[in-house]
Formats: structure tokens, C-alpha cells, sequence
């Protein structure tokens, strides 16, 4: 177990990669802290993760695109964990965080026809 002792929080881990990666590191022996945004999605993989590593892994609710959630969930690998070693981002934020392009016609701008 070359991770043995180890702490990982991976986030985006109910399903897919981030299922995946999480399942190998508890597997090499860390412990760990999945995070997803769909609270029943991330029951199911905690629930399936902990039968094969019990008492090993933990979940906690988290949509990385909010700040005070982000806060939170150090907060939980902090007092679950006791820390954390090993950090995998790999849930994504969807879609632009500002305009792709300057809005026209606002304040300061004048239309020409």
C-alpha cells in the first residue's frame, strides 16, 4: 500500500474519472474525501466506496463554483481528514464566467446604423 497514511480529497467524484480516481487511490491505501455537486449521486459512490474501504472515506456536498463551498469542504478534509496530501480537481465549471464578448450599446458606447 504505497499510500498508506496518505489524504486525498478528489473532487467531481460521484461517477466517472473522478469515481475512478478516487476508488485507486483508496485502493493504494489512502484515505479520502469525494466531493460532488449532486448530494444523491455522491450517497450512492460514498456508499459503494465505503462497503470495499470501510471507514476510509468520506463525502461531503460541494459545488466548486462556490466560493463558501470551497471554504467548507477545506474545512470538513481538515476535520475529517486531519489534512490533506494528495488534492485531484477534477470537477469542472461549465460555461463562461463573463461575457465572451463586450456588451454594446451600454454606458459609454454609441450605436452607429
Amino acid at each position: 500500500m504505497k499510500l498508506q497514511g496518505k489524504r486525498a480529497v478528489v473532487t467531481g467524484s460521484s461517477q466517472g474519472l473522478g469515481l475512478a480516481i478516487a476508488r485507486q487511490l483508496l485502493a493504494d491505501g489512502a484515505s479520502g474525501l469525494i466531493c460532488a455537486r449532486s448530494a444523491a449521486d455522491l450517497a450512492a459512490a460514498h456508499a459503494d466506496l465505503n462497503a470495499a474501504y470501510p471507514g476510509r472515506v468520506f463525502a461531503a456536498p460541494c459545488d466548486i463554483a462556490q466560493e463558501a463551498a470551497v471554504e467548507a469542504l477545506a474545512t470538513s478534509a481538515t476535520s475529517l481528514l486531519g489534512g490533506v496530501d494528495i488534492l485531484v480537481c477534477n470537477a469542472g465549471v461549465y460555461g463562461p464566467k463573463a461575457p465572451s464578448t463586450p456588451s454594446i450599446g451600454g454606458p459609454g458606447y454609441t450605436l452607429c446604423r
